[in-house]
């Protein structure tokens, strides 16, 4: 208990009494300092403890001069701390050392002692500076300096020893602190030493986001991201110079876990119980804990400046007595105030950040769930959930989603920051705070019928994205026989039916319900205001006295601060319902029915399992050697559906062929359905050995080049890829082409023909050296003589796939001869099997169709159809042959089982397939998306007002500046009201003072001014404005893309001219009018704030252009980067679309060739390189705000101190101190607002700008 007790006569404090703003002994010995090195020693050891584990550096690391120099201050402050004790212990006695100052002392000497063990381990075995000491060393330096102070104050011997040693250890601390700044090289962040590819993680080690490595200043103030500004500086920003996401944000990471978290949630609820909501937060809800701590202190020191701001003033208001307060009052207020907007600012915007962050990691998760879940959904959710529904949920859901973290926290910290504006206004002003709170209760049906009006109007706007967005899908997917047949206006007229009756009459809707909550963004805080005043007008201000300085200024801060969540309820409303609803959608298509990965039994290869398996094709019975078995097979599209196949029998041998015929309708295609896993099955069951291989009736192609769509992921073996071109008769096509192979074959194979399609696909299968081939009808888009030689070299029993199981859907009837077997399928059902011979010598339907098409194999050259085509000579099929390449091919005619197995290329960190081993030139058709390089011209902005219509610009322009006009003159007639109550008390009769009635009257027809001018303006800008942009980008567009010639939709993505329709016309509809509303309202606002402080203070206008003159540097060396970012974001967002879109069109065949794996990697890798992106433009804006935020922190600063000295000359008085400080806290966020919302208007328009390109 002798600890607790305080030896000194000025007691705990913590001010003392006997001089002005210093600390008692008591509390800087027994709280201050003993709180700084408790902290120390907890957090240091728990550090140590997990740096026992040391990283794999290489010997000697860390340890040069710096480190030794380090541990030698590191010491002396450690041997200081030690003198000072054995000091204490030598004055008081050793009986008597068991007080507060010895044993703080001693905890002060045990922390150090830690410390130097610390920073010994940070040093050797950490690759950036020590966060814990960084922190330690300047605070503890701060604490020895008014320690130091207090004993000069109280005075102590300052020519004795010890007064020396203390001096020595705040010296050496500073030290200490310069060095543990001092950055490491970039060379000593070694690589493991036991890496596998050196080079290949040489490369990604250089690409590492330098965020890991920052230390804690770094990283608070975002100065890890400056290279990149410095780069951006000299030239444009490239993709390739994007440094990758930190490990636990990247993809990869945050897919897995949130794959884990559904999974849970599924296997909990079979699907019926799950919950998508709670899903994210067990992937991301940490972080966004995290966040919300930030957001607490942030509230906390946000309502810590109107406590100050009050002090201020009541240090003003001595200077009108005759016993002013000590200047230094006044400086030490302004500079709290000053050092508490450095503070909160970091951690808004850190609180940002982690929200940004959360957003983006759940934009990760959710794209990479729906584009696994599209992979798999079963027949009857494909037809629920088209195209374009998925599509809205890609480029307008998620994005909601992600938005909606930014305000989620707002939940609840809107109602904290309310009760606690209430409480503080209640101590200032009384009781009379509660009518202000009657208008916030009566506000809140208000605000709920918003909220429900706005989602209705919102779910009704989503499905009316849909329908618009489906259509405009199905119309570019048709575009060339939509040209062909001059079929433009009625499919345009479809589209713009939708977006005019539907879409923006909804729209229209939307706006009014906006404008309304606009109206009482303004309203419900002056009401609240009013209602306050008013109250305390006439009631209090009889007992408690006049309204003051403090008591309007104080109040109009907090006010101001109440503003914040009752300014963004509305937004904050529409955000989480567009969440919600996002939710919902997306929940149910995870939801979705997948296909049933139990319909067929997946076995190993016959091959490896019997090695030795015959080449005989007769001997059927050999169980061991069947590759694809159907035993009762009975199956159907949906479940509640007709059996489309019934009672389907049959096995196929490892190395047979398979013919399946029968006429149009009799299930061949379902057949192959059924095989590959497509079809639901409802009785029996298929076994499949071994890899499969499918080439479809109608060939998906990728957007690739040849080479890639016939590798297909695999890797590139010369000899054999040369092989298959010759025997898939494609040689003579390459010779075409300049790039041979490498040429680009375009989306869906624009530029080929339906046989070069077909020869492509059958190439890709034939490359796989799969164990089954599914071929469905491979040769109907293919000429007779083509067709001949296909079979001969690649399907016939002399083909590549002689040693093979092919199961061969065909309408060629004379090659039925040189198949092994044969299947006859009529109405869904199996009518008859067997070889050949046996089937011809039955006489049943196989021996009428050989007979009546089949003419004779050998001497005709059959056509793609039933029917005999002429014979062809031996010339002719040379000539189809080509090249030497093919002559060999003729002659050995060796089969695939003579190469080795196919391999697939190696898939590099984040996916990305493997590049075809070549060093040809490409011949590009689909050229790369170009992002344009400089600021957005004057012309986009002219033009994108000229369809707002300069009419509705200016009502909106007048209607801003009479609202925000008319709130400051409201301040400024508190001001002439508080000043003539203070100068009626202190006996001025030069100061006429009218009525209560009077002055109320006054400001109540000022905010009544101002409501109705935030209708008219809202109104002008979402019912004339936004309404007739919307419509004349949309058809200008629309009519430029179908106007285009067929060359634009061979060489232009589906999925990029589907952005331009989905998310950038969604940012001329909402994000482009909302940015430059909000813009033009800051803009407009700071300039009246300055206007403000510098009429009130004449001597501010000093500080203005230094300020401007930094906001206008940060602005420019923010801008050339954020700019070029924002349009690599948009260009990496495209491939996401379009490979999905791309997927979309070919999923059997993924499936099929089992790549699913493959393009969820390939899509992992387009999300990192579009969230590489998104994460580094979000970080420079917190890099520009936080430092637009710490510069406006002067204009406080600057504004507090210059009050205080103008109250020394007799040029203010506490009304005019108060008025300017109050607008120069208002005006701290306002003026980063101000430029960071003018990079997001610039950043918006890249949007319309990439619209203007197509128009």
């Amino acid at each position: 208990m002798r600890y607790m007790s305080c030896p000194n006569r000025e007691g705990w404090g913590p001010w003392s009494k006997e001089r002005e703003l210093d600390l008692t002994p008591c509390f800087e010995h027994g709280v201050l300092m003993p709180l700084l090195n408790t902290l120390l020693l907890l957090f240091a050891i728990r550090r140590i403890r997990h740096l026992q584990t040391p990283l794999p550096l290489p010997a000697g690391y860390g340890k040069g001069a710096i480190c030794c120099i380090k541990l030698l201050l590191a010491g002396v402050v450690a041997v200081t701390a030690g003198l000072e004790l054995a000091h204490l212990v030598n004055k008081q006695g050793l009986l008597d050392s068991g007080n507060m100052f010895t044993a703080g002392q001693f905890l002060q000497l045990a922390a150090l002692c830690v410390s130097v063990i610390l920073l010994y381990y940070e040093q050797t075995r950490a690759r950036h500076s020590s966060d814990i000491l960084l922190l330690y060393w300047p605070i503890a330096w701060m604490a020895s300096l008014v320690m130091l102070r207090t004993d000069w104050l109280v005075g102590s011997d300052h020519s004795s020893g010890i007064w020396n040693v203390r001096c020595t250890s705040v010296s050496a601390i500073a030290a200490l602190f310069c060095l543990e700044l001092w950055p490491r090289r970039t060379s000593e962040y070694m690589l493991p030493e036991n890496s596998d590819n050196d080079d290949e993680l040489g490369v990604d080690m250089a690409k590492s986001a330098p965020e890991e490595s920052a230390n804690i200043f770094s990283r608070m103030s975002f100065s890890w991201i400056s290279p990149l500004l410095v780069l951006g500086q000299h030239r444009p920003i490239e993709e390739s110079d994007l440094w990758k996401l930190p490990t636990k944000r990247a993809p990869l990471s945050v897919v897995e876990k949130f794959d884990a978290s559904w999974q849970s949630e599924l296997d909990k609820g079979q699907g019926r119980a799950s919950s998508l909501l709670r899903a994210l937060f067990n992937t991301h809800g940490a972080l966004f804990a995290i966040a919300g701590v930030f957001k607490l202190f942030q509230d906390l020191m946000q309502f810590a400046q109107p406590m100050l701001l009050a002090h201020l003033i009541e240090f003003a208001a001595t200077y009108a007595t005759d016993r002013p307060q000590p200047i230094s009052h006044g400086v030490f207020y302004a500079v709290v105030m000053f050092v508490c907007q450095i503070v909160l600012t970091v951690f808004l915007h850190h609180y940002n950040q982690l929200c940004m962050v959360t957003g983006i990691n759940a934009k990760s998760s959710l794209i990479a769930a729906i584009y696994k879940k599209a992979l798999w959904l079963s027949n009857e959710a494909r037809q629920e959930n088209t195209t374009g529904n998925i599509i809205t949920l890609f480029s307008v859901d998620i994005q909601n989603i992600s938005n909606a973290t930014n305000t989620a926290h707002m939940v609840w910290s809107s109602p904290f920051q309310i009760i606690l504006a209430i409480y503080l206004l209640y101590n200032t002003l009384g009781w009379s705070v509660f009518a202000g709170v009657a208008v916030m209760v009566t506000a809140i049906p208000i605000n709920g019928w918003l909220a429900k009006r706005m989602k209705m109007l919102y779910v009704a706007q989503m499905k009316n994205k849909e329908k618009r967005t489906t259509l405009t899908e199905e119309a570019l997917s048709g575009a060339k026989v939509i040209k062909l047949y001059a079929w433009e206006r009625p499919f345009l007229q479809r589209i713009q039916h939708v977006r005019e009756s539907l879409e923006l009459v909804m729209l229209r809707k939307f706006g009014t319900a906006y404008a309304l909550g606009g109206v009482s963004v303004v309203a419900i805080p002056f009401l609240v205001s009013f209602m306050t005043f008013l109250i305390y007008a006439t009631f209090d201000g009889v007992s408690h006295g006049p309204l003051t300085a403090k008591r309007v200024f104080v109040p109009i801060s907090l006010f101001n601060l109440l503003k914040g969540p009752l300014s963004l309820l509305p937004s904050f409303i529409s955000t989480q319902i567009e969440a919600s609803v996002s939710i919902v959608r997306i929940h149910k298509l995870l939801n979705s029915d997948e296909l049933d990965s139990d319909c067929i039994t997946r076995l190993g290869s016959v091959r490896k399992l019997n090695p030795a398996s015959g080449s005989s094709a007769n001997d059927l019975n050999e169980e061991a050697d069947v590759a694809v078995h159907v035993n009762n097979g009975k199956f159907h599209w949906s479940k509640n559906g007709p059996v489309i196949l019934d009672n389907v029998n049959f096995s196929v041998r490892s190395n047979e062929h398979l013919a399946v015929v029968g006429r149009v309708g009799s299930g061949k295609s379902s057949l192959v359905s059924a095989l590959l896993g497509d079809m639901q099955r409802k009785q029996g069951e298929i076994a499949i050995h071994g890899q499969v291989a499918y080439a479809p009736q109608q060939p998906w192609i990728m957007n690739a080049t040849l080479r890639d769509n016939i590798l297909f992921g695999l890797k590139y073996d010369e000899y054999f890829y040369n092989r298959v071109i010759d025997a898939c008769a494609l040689r003579p096509d390459l010779a075409i082409y300049s790039a041979g192979d490498m040429i680009e074959i375009g989306e869906k194979g624009i530029n080929l023909s339906g046989g070069q399609k077909a020869r492509v696909s059958l190439a890709r299968a034939v490359y796989s050296r799969a164990d089954v081939y599914i071929l469905d009808d491979p040769l109907s888009a293919v000429d007779a003589h083509v067709g001949k030689h296909l079979f001969e070299h690649v399907l016939g029993p002399n083909g590549l796939l002689n040693s093979r199981c092919r199961i061969h859907i065909t309408n060629a009837i004379p090659y039925i001869r040189k198949c092994d077997s044969v299947l006859l399928l009529r109405d869904g059902m199996q009518q008859e099997s067997g070889t050949v011979s046996d089937l011809m010598e039955c006489h049943g339907e196989v021996y009428k169709l050989v007979s009546e098409y089949g003419g004779n194999a050998l001497s005709n050259t059959p056509d793609s159809t039933p029917s005999v085509a002429p014979s062809i000579s031996s010339t002719s099929l040379t000539a189809v042959g080509v090249n030497n390449g093919s002559n060999q091919l003729q002659s050995r005619r060796p089969s695939i089982d003579s190469l080795p197995p196919a391999t697939s290329a190696s898939i590099q960190r984040t996916g990305q397939l493997q590049a075809s081993d070549t060093d040809g030139p490409r011949d590009v058709l689909i050229a790369k998306e170009v992002s344009a390089v400089g600021r957005v011209s004057l012309s986009s902005y002219t033009s994108y007002l000229r369809e707002c219509t300069w009419g509705g610009v200016a009502v909106y322009v007048v209607g801003i500046i009479f609202n925000q006009g008319m709130l400051v003159l409201s301040n400024v007639w508190l001001k002439i009201w508080s000043s003539a109550n203070e100068a009626h008390e202190n006996g001025d009769t030069r100061v006429h003072l009218h009525s209560i009635t009077f002055y109320m009257s006054v400001y109540a027809m000022l905010g009544l001014c101002a409501a109705v001018a935030s209708f008219v303006r809202y109104n002008a800008l979402w019912e004339v404005c936004v309404a007739n942009s919307a419509r004349a980008t949309h058809n200008k567009m629309l009519r430029a893309v179908f106007r285009s010639p067929m060359s634009y939709f061979d060489t232009t993505p589906l999925g990029r001219i589907l952005q331009r329709f989905s998310k950038d016309q969604n940012s001329v509809d909402q994000r482009i009018p909302l940015s430059m509303a909000s813009w033009s309202l800051n803009m407009l606002n700071v300039t009246l704030s300055l206007t403000v402080i510098s009429v009130s203070l004449p001597a501010f206008s000093v500080v203005i252009i230094p300020v401007l003159v930094l906001f206008s540097y940060c602005r420019n060396y923010y801008l050339d980067t954020s700019r070029t970012l924002k349009r690599l974001d948009s260009t990496t967002r495209s491939p996401i679309y379009a490979g999905f879109q791309e997927m979309l069109t070919g999923v059997s065949t993924i499936r099929a060739f089992g790549k699913s794996d493959r393009f969820v990697a390939e899509n992992l890798r387009r999300i990192d390189a579009n969230q590489r992106c998104h994460y580094l433009l979000g970080s420079l804006d917190r890099w520009l705000s936080i430092r637009l935020e710490w510069i406006s922190a002067f204009v406080v600063f600057g504004a507090a101190l210059l009050g205080v000295v103008s109250l020394l000359y007799g040029k203010a008085d506490a009304g005019l101190v108060g008025l300017a400080v109050t607008y120069a806290l208002q005006s701290t966020q306002q003026l980063s607002y101000m430029l960071r919302l003018g990079c997001d208007v610039e950043n918006n328009m890249c949007d319309y700008v990439r619209i203007q390109e197509i128009e």
